[in-house]
């Protein structure tokens, strides 16, 4: 793979997440619709109970590909093109969160092939006994990583380990309330110091953001050099990385290595060699377009309680590869990237009897229709213990 094309990739994985990003400081941007949108978002997080349902699709196509990119997209579209994700959910919890309920039902269509999976999840840290636990069942998955025994069985998945594993719960719980604060104070931050206004417009209950290409080119070049000379920005990001990583149980010394490599990070942000290189950038993408027509299209509805009942989303991202490598890599007679490609993505949320009374019904567990997810994990260090002479012999052959 060529450092062009390595710098592509690594480009449209940064753009898909900004795209989510974006829309999180459009909304706390201090205007009335956008107060508004973000007050119903706020509120509509912290609903201890809903019902929900939603869709996600992705679409691909690539228009003048060269021999090469058409091999190569023709692989990816096999496995990406028209993927269709439907899911619905259940989510019962307490006031303070400590005990929970969810249930989440999942169909896929990936490659022409459907996935069906549903996960229970059930929680309660308010005693001294915690409980955490997932239960999966999903006979697709199962039959990939599991023997042909356990294929219509309910895998078992106990993470109450508590002080005395590599997580513990209720700090976790406690630390993820943190996160969520510390991503809003994150966007009303950016939000403060951008030019959002009239990015969320209203008709009626229904608010939408939307963002064209030009506007989401400026919206990144300000979030860097805003990032790059505000330490409080900063220190909200490395702290924000290093909660949620404690969260996840990382060890001391990865999250010492990532404050590490934060610090790096930020000083190579924060010199003006960089910024001016990064400018100098984004100047060259100027005529070279990253979102298509319809940019990001975001729908919000808000019911009469004040809460977020439904969001509709399109987003239209464009990789014109030949623009690119002329901006940015050494165009030559041979060059090998002609392609332009673009990735359509639509989503649609839901939600029906927020703070109402849900019921959220555990399946019957037993010996004989479950196992534990532990089995999983020694038969695969129990096949790899056998397995390793072999190979060992077959490669001396």
């Amino acid at each position: 793979m060529t450092r062009l094309k390595s710098r592509i990739y690594s480009f449209i994985v940064s753009i898909s997440m900004l795209v989510f990003i974006l829309p999180t400081s459009a909304v706390s941007a201090q205007t009335l619709q956008a107060k508004t949108l973000s007050d119903a978002l706020v509120k509509t997080s912290m609903a201890t109970s809903s019902e929900s349902n939603g869709a996600l699709s992705l679409k691909l196509n690539g228009e003048g590909l060269s021999k090469n990119e058409q091999q190569q997209f023709t692989q990816v579209s096999k496995l990406l093109n028209n993927l269709q994700v439907v899911y619905n959910t259940k989510t019962s919890a307490s006031k303070d969160g400590k005990v929970s309920k969810q249930y989440i039902k999942t169909v896929a269509n990936v490659g022409g092939t459907p996935y069906n999976a549903e996960l229970w999840s059930d929680m309660n840290i308010k005693g001294k006994n915690v409980i955490a636990k997932e239960i999966v069942k999903s006979p697709q998955l199962i039959k990939m990583i599991s023997q042909p025994k356990n294929i219509n069985k309910y895998m078992i998945m106990d993470f109450s380990q508590g002080k005395n594993g590599s997580i513990d719960l209720k700090k976790m719980m406690s630390g993820n309330k943190g996160l969520q604060k510390l991503i809003l104070t994150i966007a009303q931050k950016y939000s403060s110091q951008l030019d959002l206004k009239g990015i969320v417009t209203n008709d009626g209950n229904v608010y939408k953001i939307k963002i064209d290409d030009a506007k989401f080119k400026e919206i990144i070049r300000k979030v860097v050099n805003i990032t790059a000379k505000d330490k409080e920005i900063q220190n909200l990001i490395k702290n924000y990385m290093v909660t949620s990583m404690s969260n996840s149980g990382a060890s001391t010394k990865d999250i010492n290595n990532t404050k590490v490599q934060m610090e790096q990070m930020f000083t190579n942000l924060q010199s003006q060699k960089f910024l001016d290189a990064f400018n100098k950038n984004m100047d060259k993408l100027d005529k070279i377009k990253i979102l298509g027509n319809k940019g990001i299209e975001i729908a919000y509805t808000i019911d009469k309680n004040g809460y977020v009942k439904s969001t509709k989303g399109n987003i239209e991202i464009v990789i014109d590869t030949a623009k690119l490598e002329s901006a940015f890599g050494k165009t030559t007679s041979q060059s090998s990237l002609k392609g332009k490609y673009t990735a359509n993505i639509k989503f649609e949320v839901n939600n029906k009897n927020i703070n109402k009374k849900v019921n959220v019904k555990l399946p019957k567990i037993t010996s004989k229709n479950s196992f534990n997810y532990t089995e999983l994990i020694n038969g695969m260090q129990q096949t790899q213990k056998v397995k390793a002479p072999n190979e060992v012999i077959k490669s001396s052959n």
